[in-house]
């Protein structure tokens, strides 16, 4: 009998890439969820590259206007899958903290989890999937789907980044290898010294990927004025009407809050630049937190508790030891966002013992001469430790099998978690075993560097995402990229086998 797998598929296009190469290599059922705005859509309704035995398009089943909540309904549901929605939902960028287009009522909210859970228990009551393949969980929605399959034991396959060495892995949780066992025959890195151990983070590390790639995600003008002249003249902006995702996103609306970002972004940039501090006392003992970005899944999934950064903080300078400073950077990406507002660096600034050190400071300057990192997600608590320095993290990541970092379960164990991780050492024998199981669970696919060509191939450098697709700019981009996809193509099947 044939196996069933059913696939997430979005305005990321890397897994109906990966269908279609999968089509002809396993012996399958295909079926699908398309979450996508409605001139994209068209492509997708009439395709004939991959057979879906069925499709269903997520905001066919969501209506904003049905507001008479089956309450029952979702209690019985966060139980039957051990599912906060609240959770998900406040931490949600659409219905909460960084919608500037509309403010959606509790109501409404409770309104489309209700439609949302009802539509994905009847897909899989209906298909009953044996694998499920998506790509790292972005938003609500996708994550609670996810949550639901591991909850009834579906396989599933995850695609993500690790963020370091250009890699992917793919496993059933985002954040976590599958297979951490490894004998000692196993171990094969010949690592001997730290400075070995920078010398290949720095060669190939997160750092090393966001270099090669910022000046291709720089968006020149032209590319700008050619996605705003799409946008005011050659859409008809019906999305307002049907996707949720798009309240209140009226063409003046969204040309007003570009022309505000624009400003807005010198304005923060400037105050940076003027009150940042970008030199520091090498002498002095300190413990470093680097700054994540507000709007990324990566924290607003990951790390649900402490996505508010200034507070957590806080709770870090409430709990150093009285010798030592904390040091805050800026993450280097952070301006894709714009930045933060100047009200929330002067906050961060006039907390007592923080210094806010500027985001040109270079990372290895602050990894030698730091005593201890601290971050909510992300890769530098792992950077950490090929410069030898244990590290605390928040949210659950892979490389928290090393014996160098710590997990924080409750604030109040804060104290006593960053007293005992400054006494800790990092050792060359944990990262000789930590790399070998790295590489036992991970692959050449370069995640960022595919999600820039496809940003160039089809959405004006990632400045508009609701345009039209012809089955040849599909089938080009699909041809011009099968190198790099068969890697990909192949660690699936291996996992599927």
């Amino acid at each position: 009998m044939k196996s069933k797998i059913f696939f997430w598929l979005d305005t990321n296009f890397m897994m109906y890439i990966l269908s279609y190469h999968l089509k002809d290599k396993i012996d399958a059922d295909f079926f699908g969820l398309y979450d996508l705005p409605n001139k994209s859509r068209k492509f997708f309704e009439t395709q004939q590259l991959v057979n879906f035995e069925k499709v269903w398009h997520y905001h066919d089943y969501i209506k904003i206007d049905q507001l008479k909540i089956d309450m029952e309904y979702l209690s019985n549901f966060e139980k039957k899958y051990n599912i906060d929605l609240w959770n998900l939902a406040i931490n949600e960028r659409l219905f909460y903290r960084f919608n500037k287009f509309y403010k959606f009522s509790t109501k409404e909210i409770w309104s489309i989890l209700e439609q949302e859970c009802k539509l994905f228990e009847n897909i899989l009551e209906e298909i009953k999937p044996d694998i499920f393949i998506t790509r790292e969980p972005f938003q609500h929605h996708d994550e609670i789907f996810y949550q639901m399959c591991r909850s009834k034991g579906i396989k599933i396959l995850i695609t993500s980044s690790t963020k370091s060495f250009n890699k992917s892995m793919i496993s059933q949780h985002p954040a976590k290898f599958d297979d951490v066992e490894i004998s000692d025959s196993e171990i094969t890195a010949e690592i001997t010294s730290f400075s070995e151990l920078r010398n290949t983070i720095m060669s190939s590390g997160l750092s090393k990927q966001l270099e090669t790639n910022k000046n291709e995600w720089r968006t020149s003008n032209r590319k700008r004025i050619s996605a705003a002249g799409e946008f005011l003249f050659k859409t008809k902006n019906n999305n307002i009407k049907t996707h949720f995702t798009y309240f209140g996103r009226s063409k003046s609306s969204v040309l007003i809050d570009s022309i505000r970002q624009i400003l807005q972004k010198r304005n923060r940039e400037k105050f940076l630049d003027n009150n940042l501090v970008k030199t520091f006392d090498h002498s002095e003992k300190f413990i470093y937190f680097p700054l994540g970005i507000d709007e990324e899944h990566s924290l607003l999934i990951g790390a649900p508790y402490y996505t508010n950064q200034i507070e957590t903080i806080r709770h870090v300078a409430k709990s150093i030891p009285i010798e030592y400073k904390l040091y805050v950077k800026e993450h280097p990406f952070s301006g894709s966002r714009n930045w933060k507002s100047i009200s929330d660096y002067r906050k961060i600034i006039d907390i007592p013992n923080v210094k806010l050190l500027h985001h040109s400071v270079p990372k290895d300057e602050v990894f030698e001469n730091c005593s201890l990192v601290i971050s909510a997600m992300g890769s530098s608590s792992l950077d950490a430790a090929f410069y030898g320095k244990p590290s605390i993290i928040f949210g659950k990541m892979f490389y928290d099998i090393l014996p160098s970092v710590d997990h924080v379960e409750s604030l109040n164990e804060l104290s006593k978690i960053i007293h005992s991780a400054l006494q800790k050492t990092v050792k060359i024998d944990d990262m000789k075993k930590f790399l070998s199981i790295f590489y036992k669970n991970s692959f050449d696919f370069d995640i960022n560097l595919y999600n820039l060509k496809e940003a160039n191939a089809f959405f004006h450098n990632g400045q508009l995402v609701d345009v039209e697709i012809s089955e040849l700019q599909m089938r080009e981009f699909i041809d011009n990229n099968s190198d790099m996809f068969s890697i990909l193509v192949e660690e699936h099947i291996k996992k599927i086998k």
